[in-house]
């Protein structure tokens, strides 16, 4: 959908600091998978 938006917002915290960034986009992704299985359920 809008993965330009998401694929730079990531690159921008990793140049900052890489283990917050790499914990955000966990529970990004995690969170996106959740609302999935919510709305198929």
């Amino acid at each position: 959908m809008s993965f330009g938006f998401v694929s730079r917002k990531p690159l921008q915290l990793l140049n900052d600091n890489t283990p917050a960034a790499a914990r955000a986009i966990k529970k990004y992704l995690f969170f996106i998978v959740y609302l999935k299985f919510e709305i198929n359920t």
